[in-house]
């Protein structure tokens, strides 16, 4: 019907039976033979051998898929292993809702003119256990993780395996950020039930805070596995994380 100068085909003998398959190779064949350029995409190597001059292997969708599978493993088993160390939970879960009762129990939430204007003490305190919430994963979970991976030997099985580093690295962000978000979340509904905390009157202003709080822990927290030992990540964790608990905190603004 006509005489073009590129022909695409797409699967063209995926079905065929392999006498079928044969006479379609043939007329491929004749095509190109007339000075015709053919694009063939194809699933079978041996067609690809017979008929093409140059071939392109495209395996970028299956290594994405690969990608992603990887991340939602890897997540899913940071998550697991997250629930199985004691310590870690009673920090990030346990510890601030500890203090919230305590020193809601001792100053409750009246508001007060003289100090704390038209809010009351635990508007002012419940962003830094929040801020706690953070400092745990970061300071304790994250590089006693980081360090106990590298003395088992598992970042090396790792980086020899398929598995791409970023699925492994965003695995650890998605858990921690959802253990930071989960510990939040405890804070706030047990200050609101409770105490009956006042809503942000910024609210993304609030979120911006609480992803800075997210990076910068987070980043001490991989500074901290640089330690060769778990235990030693362990106790630096805990004298940096207990420092700042002590000398940090949130109040209003002086007038």
């Amino acid at each position: 019907m006509n005489d073009p100068e590129l022909v695409f085909l797409d699967e063209m003998t995926t079905g065929l039976d392999p006498a079928a398959r044969h006479i379609a190779w043939d007329l491929v064949r004749a095509v190109r033979d007339a000075g015709t350029s053919v694009v063939l995409v194809t699933h079978f190597m041996e067609e690809a051998e017979r008929l093409c001059d140059r071939v392109l292997v495209d395996h970028r969708p299956q290594e994405r898929r690969m990608s992603l599978r990887a991340l939602q493993t890897s997540a899913w088993i940071e998550a697991k292993l997250f629930v199985r160390e004691p310590m870690t939970v009673a920090f990030t879960l346990v510890l601030p809702l500890l203090f919230l009762f305590v020193l809601g129990g001792v100053f409750g939430n009246t508001p007060s003119a003289k100090v704390y204007g038209e809010h009351g003490p635990l508007d002012f305190y419940v962003p830094t256990y929040i801020g706690l919430v953070w400092a745990s994963v970061g300071l304790l979970a994250l590089p006693v993780h980081l360090a106990r991976y590298r003395e088992d030997g598992v970042l090396r099985r790792l980086r020899a395996s398929a598995a791409p580093r970023w699925a492994v690295f965003g695995s650890q962000a998605i858990v921690a950020s959802a253990i930071a978000l989960a510990g939040g979340a405890l804070v706030i509904a047990a200050a609101a039930l409770a105490y009956h905390i006042h809503p942000p009157r910024v609210p993304a202003g609030v979120l911006a805070a609480w992803l800075l709080a997210g990076v910068v822990f987070s980043c001490l927290g991989i500074l901290l596995s640089c330690i060769p030992t778990s235990r030693g990540a362990l106790g630096a964790g805990l004298g940096l994380f207990f420092v700042m608990m002590m000398l940090s905190g949130a109040g209003p603004r002086s007038r």
